[in-house]
């Protein structure tokens, strides 16, 4: 499909627009700007539209990132990049598009009972790739550009940004996903630089604020499995903004991700009054709770273990939050009914002491290792518990407790 927007800019002389979805991610990002940089490279007037603020944090993978000025033609072609519905798009200008201008790349599953982007845009289907077997709209692309010889050391190291971040550092893996990672490591993918990125450190003001934030994270209690939540009103949205610099804070819901016997864990931020941003996960290794289908109910999408939406409300945070748990609370029930702790192989064993020689996809991250990876995840099961060394609520409410104490004159 790249190549028929490709060949179809230059002979209609058409520009393309590129757009993604709100809080744009790595995966948001580093897409793209790759899809970018290949149609400028290969002669075409192509820009990523963003007409609220970027996510400047991936710049030095990405390069400069600036806020979109001004309109866009009318005669333009449009790519929808890494987002299933209407509500989830940062912005709508590629409705100006036509349909038989408008392409959609995706790897979010289409809903059931929530019309997709495509459905509503009435875009042909040969316009459309949706596919739910990738990890990322990244590894999409990768497939896409090695069909046609036309993938790069930068375009590598740009599409590496966007499949480390979606998969939490390959945590979570697709079928495909370690022929893409080792593909992308072939073709010259600076795995260091992006590594290095990816396990930057937060700022301590930083930390001390999510802390902070954390310490006021609940629990309900399901069986022998939870759900933790976290609720930020807009007054506390603008406190840790102020005070720690931070922001979209319900994605630092990644905090929570190895809390052990947690079935689901919740996190609902107030980022401006009445609109409220949730954010979900849930853990294969304890119940495998799928998440996905609450979000698309509520307007929103992403992954059966990660998930998200947005809802605007005149309720009160407290309102909203205990309406959306209500939802999840039979999802974490079903979970913890099939749930049974896992037991090791030697193959589990033998996976753990890769993760921990690779650091977690830190270091040593070569094709042969690629290759040992998929020899032992064949008969492994465990693998997103190994790789998570879960701690306890406890534990991980004394780490909050411990950052907490560190006092502001000293950040």
């Amino acid at each position: 499909m790249l190549l028929k927007i490709l060949e179809k800019a230059k002979k209609e002389n058409k520009p393309v627009y590129i757009y993604a979805h709100r809080f744009p991610d790595g995966d948001a990002t580093a897409s793209s700007i790759a899809l970018q940089n290949f149609l400028s490279q290969n002669g075409v007037k192509a820009k990523y539209v963003v007409i609220g603020k970027p996510n400047f944090s991936f710049k030095s993978i990405v390069g400069q990132l600036e806020s979109f000025k001004g309109n866009v033609p009318s005669n333009s072609i449009s790519i929808i990049l890494d987002t299933s519905t209407l509500q989830n798009a940062e912005n709508t200008l590629f409705k100006k598009s036509s349909p038989e201008d408008t392409f959609v790349i995706d790897h979010h599953a289409k809903a059931k009972d929530t019309p997709c982007i495509e459905d509503e845009l009435h875009i042909p289907k040969e316009n459309v790739i949706r596919n739910p077997e990738s990890s990322s709209t990244c590894e999409i692309l990768t497939e896409e550009l090695d069909k046609y010889a036309r993938l790069t050391k930068d375009l590598s190291t740009t599409l590496l940004l966007g499949m480390m971040t979606d998969t939490a550092r390959f945590r979570h893996l697709k079928s495909n996903t370690l022929d893409n990672l080792k593909l992308l490591l072939n073709k010259g993918a600076d795995y260091e630089k992006v590594s290095r990125f990816s396990a930057r450190k937060q700022f301590l003001r930083q930390e001390v604020g999510l802390a902070k934030a954390f310490l006021a994270t609940k629990r309900i209690p399901t069986d022998n499995l939870n759900i933790n939540y976290l609720e930020l009103s807009n007054e506390d949205i603008s406190y840790l903004q102020r005070t720690y610099r931070l922001n979209a804070i319900q994605k630092k819901i990644f905090k929570m991700s190895n809390i052990s016997d947690s079935a689901i864990n919740m996190v609902v931020a107030e980022n401006s009054p009445g609109e409220y941003d949730f954010e979900f996960r849930s853990n294969p290794s304890y119940g495998n709770a799928n998440v996905e289908n609450v979000a698309i109910s509520n307007n929103g999408g992403g992954h059966y273990n990660a998930s998200g939406c947005h809802i605007v409300s005149s309720d009160s945070l407290s309102k909203v939050s205990q309406d959306m748990l209500s939802q999840l609370t039979p999802i974490a029930e079903e979970a913890a009914h099939s749930y049974s702790p896992a037991e090791l192989n030697d193959s589990d064993k033998k996976l753990e002491e890769l993760l921990d020689y690779t650091d977690r996809f830190t270091r040593n991250v070569t094709p042969e290792n690629i290759d040992k990876f998929k020899s032992l995840l064949s008969s492994s099961s465990t693998y997103p518990l190994l790789y998570d060394s879960p701690i306890s609520f406890e534990q991980f409410m004394v780490r909050n407790e411990l950052l907490a104490l560190i006092p502001d004159n000293v950040l």
